[in-house]
This record gives structure tokens, C-alpha cells and sequence, in this order.
């Protein structure tokens, strides 16, 4: 979670302005920033788990292990979130030499190397857990961290370990070794934010010569000129903004998973063709969907403090919302594709639920398209410190149970072939069978998709008046900049 809101934040500039103008030391930056990383999702785990060992070791009666397992939880939080701002000033330091090297190739090298980076990292996770239950992945831990004493990240989990065995003086030393490791890791940041803190990326020459407006590939599909520029803004934005880089984490981590979890199966024993379906249809159906309600509640905020241009271009509320949908929508759809491809390639499943899946996850991506479009505008949040928001917190969970209630209304139709799919051929004692026709599927894809068309075009509805809201009060959204 640290290493998150380090990706969502690295690319802005906020976190250095205040050393021009502000009397703040180098030490003092570098435990706010510490700090920074520690509140949100990573300081609300970390409260949840301490509230409940706190409790618990009452009743357990195991009130001296607790503590030492609350000190050891403080510390592993520090530590990840001190090795954070290390990575992040390391980042922005190797991405600045990759710049100056490689010119306008390095947009490209920056973006494909950090898919590649989240590609290793999760195949690696996965494939160690998916090796052994959480239970015993956790004594594999436990029994081979001492073997790996000499790494100072599991010193907190040794000093719980010998503090269990009831040896007080190995506990007492290994955690003052790991406080003192978290002030070398402090030490560290801080004299790397002094040698590189101010560093400016070096620009990028994206193009020579004088611009020739043309027509283009978009524009042969009737985007107007200005509907071009604001999507090519946005593919622009996602392939350089390393802040958003983050985005493509889904994709990953939901192909990763099932192709891992089908390869272990697979070498204990042959997979049932049950399960091979089950996957194909989770990894078509699943990454894109997620992707159009993400991106599509993300797009207005996404301006940021630049929302100005938005406002003083001659742009129509009706342009916007086309743009905005159409590059969510075709995002989404190219993930879907990739995933599908990938999906037929391991499971190669049947021509009947390779069709069924590809139209729904095309029903689904091009009605929660417009669905998260129309909360995105209506809870778009343009601040940018200390990280980019884009859309308010009340209309992420808004959006997302009403885009889950009307992705199963979309699919409706389809469930009871699917479930009649699953009990024939489900190995089991007892074949259970549903009364459903051979030509059901064929009535059933064109009623989802109806149903997604319907979804799509009341919602239109709704995001054309928050989008023309949104471009009359000006006043209104300048001042949710500054909240």
C-alpha cells in the first residue's frame, strides 16, 4: 500500500515546492513524507489488526506477546514506508537518466518497464503462496526467518519469535536492531532527497518541424477535432504520468492469478474442464469491467488543476462526455481483447462460451463505460496534493455498488445457462439439470444486450446534465480545488 500511494504521488511536484519557500529542513521533508505514506489504507490495516490483537491477548491472556506483535506491526510500517521513499527517489533519479539517454523512446521504456516490473513482482508473490495454504505459507515464514537473520526487515518478526520461546534478552536486542535499522533507513532517505529531492526530470522532445493538423484515424470515425485532441491528451497522460501508472496493476494481478493457480493444478492433477471454463470467463470478463468502472469515474478528474483548459475551450458538454466515454470505453475493450487472447491461448475454451463471454464483457464494458462516467463527473476532484484524487471518496463506493447491482442485471439473462453449464458438468453424485432449451442462449445474449443499451443510454442521460453542470458553474468546481 506505501509502494501505491508512492506510484500515485511520484509524478507530482508537490512534494518539493515547499523546500523553495517553506523553513523546512531535509530531516523534517523526509519524515513528513515518511509519515505521509503511513496515513490512509496502511495506517487503517494496521489499526484494525493492533485493535483486534489488543482484545484478543485479554481474553487469550497473552497481554506481553500482544505488545511486542504491536511494536513489531509499528515497525514493519515504518520500514516499508522509509524503503518507499528510498525506491521513490531512486525511481525518479533512474527515469531521469533513462530520459536524458533514450529521448522520446523513454515514455515507452518508463511505461513498459513498469508493466514489467508489476509483472515479475506479482508472478513471484503468487507463485510463492500459491505453493502452500496462508497457514502454512506463515510457518515457512516463521521457521526459515531466523536461517535469514542477517536481513534486517525480518528483525521485528525475529525478536516475536524468540519473545514466544520465552528468550528475553534475544528479544530485547533484536528489537532495538530493528528500531535502529528504521533510523538508518530514515538516514538514508534523507541524504538521498538531499543529493536528488530537487532533481528535474529533463524534458522530452516529443516531436520536429511544424504541426500538420490531420484528420487521422479517430477522425475517420467522426470525432471532431477537438474530441481528437482531448483523448489523445488522456492516452498521453496514462503512457507518460508515472503517477498513474498504478492503473495497469489490475490487468496484471487478474491475469497473473488464475494462469498460476491453472499451472499448479494442472502439475498435481489434470484440471477439470469445469474449472478451465470458469477461469476463461473470469479473466474475460473480470479485468475489462473492473477497468471501464475505474477509468470511467477517474476521466474528469484526471484534469487536475489543468481543468482550466477544459473550461476555456469552446468544448460542448456533449463533446466531453463522447470523448471521455469513447477513451474509457476503447481502453477497456483493448484489455478485454488482450485478456481474451491470453484466455484462449491457456484454456482454449469452446466456440460457444467464447462467444457468450466476449459479448458480455463487450455489454458490460460499453454500459459501466457511461455508468462511472456520470459519477465521475458529478464527484470529480481536481486536487492534487499530496496526490492526484480525481473523484471524491463517497462517489468511488456510489459508483461501484451501483455498477455491480446493474453488471448483474446485464448478465441476468445469461445465469441460468451458465448454472445449467456448471451442473452438467460438475462431477458430483447427484446431476442436477435446469429445464432450459438449446436456443436459449441466442435469446438470452440479445436481452443482455438490450438491457446494456438501455443502462447505457439512461445513463447518458444523466452524464450529459452533470457534464453540462459541470461546464456552467465554474465557480463551483474552483472551489473544490481548494477544500
Amino acid at each position: 500500500f506505501t509502494q501505491m500511494s508512492q506510484f500515485q504521488r511520484i509524478g507530482s511536484k508537490v512534494s518539493v515546492q515547499p523546500l523553495y519557500w517553506f523553513p523546512i529542513t531535509w530531516e523534517e521533508h523526509t519524515l513528513a513524507s515518511i509519515l505521509a505514506n503511513v496515513f490512509g489504507v496502511p495506517l487503517a490495516v494496521t489499526t484494525f489488526v493492533v485493535s483486534g490483537i489488543a482484545v484478543s491477548s485479554i481474553f487469550m491472556g497473552l497481554i506481553p506477546l500482544a505488545l511486542v506483535t504491536v511494536f513489531a506491526l509499528i515497525v514493519s510500517v515504518f520500514m516499508a514506508s522509509a524503503t518507499t521513499e528510498i525506491s521513490k527517489v531512486l525511481q525518479v533519479r533512474i527515469s531521469g537518466a533513462i530520459t536524458k539517454a533514450a529521448g522520446r523512446a523513454a515514455i515507452w521504456v518508463r511505461l513498459f518497464g513498469s508493466i514489467f516490473f508489476f509483472i515479475v513482482f506479482y508472478a513471484v508473490y503468487f507463485s510463492l503462496y500459491s505453493q502452500a495454504n496462508p497457514l502454512v505459507l506463515l510457518e515457512m515464514v516463521s521457521s526459515g526467518q531466523k536461517t535469514l537473520w542477517f536481513i534486517p526487515y525480518v528483525w521485528p518478526g525475529i525478536a516475536l519469535s524468540y519473545l514466544a520461546s520465552g528468550l528475553l534478552l534475544e528479544t530485547i536486542f533484536f528489537s532495538l536492531a530493528s528500531v535502529a535499522f528504521v533510523c538508518l533507513l530514515f538516514l538514508a532517505a534523507t541524504k538521498l532527497n538531499i543529493r536528488y529531492g530537487l532533481y528535474e526530470m529533463p524534458s522530452i522532445r516529443v516531436s520536429r518541424g511544424i504541426y500538420v493538423s490531420g484528420a487521422g484515424f479517430l477522425g475517420r470515425l467522426g470525432f471532431s477535432s477537438l474530441e481528437v485532441a482531448i483523448m489523445r491528451k488522456d492516452f498521453k497522460a496514462f503512457t507518460r504520468r508515472m503517477e498513474l501508472a498504478y492503473i495497469f496493476l489490475f490487468p496484471v494481478i487478474f491475469t497473473i492469478m488464475p494462469i498460476l493457480t491453472t499451472m499448479k493444478s494442472g502439475a498435481e492433477a489434470p484440471v477439470p474442464h469445469v474449472l478451465n471454463s470458469f477461469l476463461f470467463a473470469y479473466l474475460v470478463l473480470l479485468p475489462g469491467t473492473i477497468m471501464a468502472m475505474i477509468l470511467g469515474g477517474m476521466m474528469i478528474g484526471l484534469e487536475g488543476e489543468s481543468v482550466w483548459y477544459v473550461y476555456s475551450s469552446p468544448i460542448t458538454a456533449r463533446s466531453l462526455v463522447k470523448a471521455k466515454y469513447s477513451f474509457a470505453m476503447l481502453f477497456s475493450l483493448a484489455v478485454t481483447l488482450l485478456c481474451s487472447v491470453i484466455g484462449g491461448t491457456v484454456w482454449t475454451p469452446s466456440v460457444k462460451l467464447a462467444m457468450l463471454c466476449s459479448l458480455e464483457a463487450v455489454f458490460l464494458v460499453f454500459s459501466l463505460s457511461m455508468v462511472s462516467l456520470s459519477f465521475g463527473i458529478r464527484g470529480a476532484d481536481f486536487r492534487e496534493m499530496p496526490r492526484p484524487r480525481m473523484i471524491r471518496p463517497m462517489w468511488v463506493i456510489i459508483n461501484g455498488l451501483i455498477c455491480i447491482a446493474l453488471a448483474l442485471a446485464i448478465v441476468s439473462p445469461v445465469i441460468p445457462y451458465a448454472l445449467n453449464f456448471f451442473f452438467e458438468n460438475i462431477q458430483a453424485s447427484v446431476q442436477i439439470s435446469l429445464p432450459i432449451p438449446e436456443a436459449y442462449l441466442y435469446i438470452a445474449l440479445p436481452i443482455s444486450g438490450i438491457i446494456a443499451c438501455a443502462v447505457a443510454y439512461a445513463f447518458y442521460r444523466i452524464a450529459l446534465k452533470n457534464a453540462e453542470n459541470f461546464l456552467a458553474n465554474v465557480e463551483r468546481y474552483e472551489s473544490l480545488m481548494f477544500l
